[in-house]
């Protein structure tokens, strides 16, 4: 294989890693395609600065991933002499065509909250990010991490105890809701809070009560925990439609004061009818759009109920 292949094929591969990826990554993820799938081991690249010319990066962003490459031992390199392909003794290779998944991996992946595309505008419930202001989020991080605070890379008992203290803070003059720091456990988004839910308050086997239509994140964590789904169905003008002979549930997950996807303002007293009778022994309310006037839309339940951010 001559250079002019090598180039050529490095340039395609390039070209077909997703534009929203940094550069670095880009090269990562080509040439470790090329050296997997297409490249002999002890193949000779050419020199770093040809190939970050073929594909107009600096040559430190073609270093940078050339190193992790050397790293994962996928290239090998010796001073002054160049850089070599050393394709792995065990590729990879993709699962056996007989090899199956879990049931509930087949049951989240058979919803119609597996799509392949979970973010962009006008999908219900996702902002789209490109238009995120990063830039400024940069500076605002940095000027708080610049003082090295080292309890920003420590574990604690549910999260940064700072900003618990802001989140309590917030929920009693925003949501009327007074509660102790100790309440208050900050997860990495929705979808940890809710599978924290799952997993500390039901076993495999016991049966959630949501709102149909619902949060597809949600079903999806709890079809994946185990639990068996119950839908009730949920109209704006009436409110949720109960079963006729309704069992109880362990888990209720309900909206808050706006109803997702549907986005318009739930009803405490349609979710206590709700609860009155499914009895669940835990109630989950899930609210995640809110000004300050509409926190008499939530169901509160001191005792025996968590509410997810």
């Amino acid at each position: 294989m001559d250079r002019q292949q090598v180039l050529h094929q490095f340039m395609q591969l390039y070209a077909l890693q997703p534009e929203r990826l940094s550069k670095q990554v880009r090269i990562e993820q080509a040439l470790r395609q090329a050296i997997t799938q297409q490249w002999p081991s002890g193949l000779r690249l050419p020199s770093h600065r040809v190939l970050a010319e073929a594909i107009n990066v600096a040559r430190q962003t073609l270093a940078l991933a050339i190193g992790t490459l050397l790293e994962e031992q996928l290239l090998k390199t010796a001073h002054g002499q160049g850089t070599w392909t050393s394709r792995p003794v065990t590729p990879y290779s993709p699962l056996p065509a007989n090899a199956e998944l879990s049931s509930r991996a087949q049951r989240v992946l058979g919803g119609p909250g597996a799509s392949m595309i979970q973010s962009g505008a006008f999908v219900p419930g996702i902002p789209d990010i490109a238009q995120f202001p990063m830039r400024k989020w940069r500076q605002l991080y940095s000027s708080v991490t610049v003082p090295q605070n080292a309890l920003l890379l420590s574990y604690s008992t549910g999260g940064y105890g700072p900003l618990k203290r802001a989140i309590r803070d917030f929920l009693a003059r925003w949501r009327n809701l007074d509660c102790d720091i100790e309440q208050i456990i900050i997860t990495d988004g929705t979808h940890n809070g809710i599978e924290l839910c799952a997993m500390a308050l039901a076993d495999v086997g016991d049966t959630v009560a949501m709102e149909s239509p619902c949060y597809w994140g949600a079903r999806n964590v709890f079809t994946a925990a185990g639990l068996n789904i119950e839908a009730v169905p949920w109209l704006p003008e009436q409110g949720h439609i109960l079963p006729p002979a309704a069992a109880p549930v362990k888990l209720a997950y309900l909206t808050g004061s706006h109803h997702y996807p549907l986005s318009v303002p739930t009803s405490a007293t349609d979710k206590q009818r709700l609860c009155d009778a499914l009895s669940p022994a835990y109630i989950v309310e899930d609210d995640y759009e809110f000004n300050r006037d509409d926190h008499p839309n939530l169901l509160f339940s001191p005792h025996q109920s968590a509410t997810c951010w």
